[in-house]
């Protein structure tokens, strides 16, 4: 099995698109979360900054108001572009994960099948049940083109950690 088929194979799937809606709902929730409490932060932090470093007795309650939105505008445009930025609601494409995850136990259950293989081999030659030229015939045999293409695609698609 290639990465390329189950990637296929995930898009068919009903249920994949039900877990990508819900990991986008459950990341937006996350991103919401993360961006009003920097949102907070930071506004208090620049408030607190100004009402230490100014004197704002001068100014109007209204041009307190003003500025404050200002600032409320500005921090907040700042912390949503970094919380997508450094992906605080850990949004993932699942239709990869999920098929990267289809090929990684196909990739189990082939190796344990070959070492099987190779076991029961080697105890049929030990006991001169089959031949040398059985064995390389059989390795022949399961040389397709197809488990060739399996070896050189493992490692595309590998999700980044």
């Amino acid at each position: 099995m290639t990465y390329q088929d189950a990637l296929k194979k995930q898009f068919r799937s009903p249920s994949t698109y039900a877990r990508q809606a819900a990991n986008l709902v459950i990341g937006l929730v996350r991103v919401l979360g993360h961006w009003v409490g920097l949102t907070i932060l930071c506004t208090s932090a620049i408030g607190i900054s100004l009402f230490i470093a100014e004197d704002l007795s001068a100014y109007s309650f209204a041009e307190l108001q003003e500025g404050l939105r200002a600032i409320l505008e500005v921090t907040a445009m700042f912390t949503l572009i970094l919380c997508f930025v450094a992906n605080t609601g850990r949004f993932r494409d699942v239709f990869s994960a999920l098929a990267w995850d289809e090929v990684c136990r196909f990739q189990a259950i082939e190796r344990e099948v070959r070492s099987q293989a190779d076991t029961v081999e080697g105890l049929l030659l030990k006991y001169d049940l089959i031949t040398e030229e059985d064995v390389a015939r059989r390795r022949k045999v399961n040389e397709t083109p197809q488990s060739q293409a399996f070896e050189a695609d493992s490692d595309v698609g590998q999700p980044q950690s």
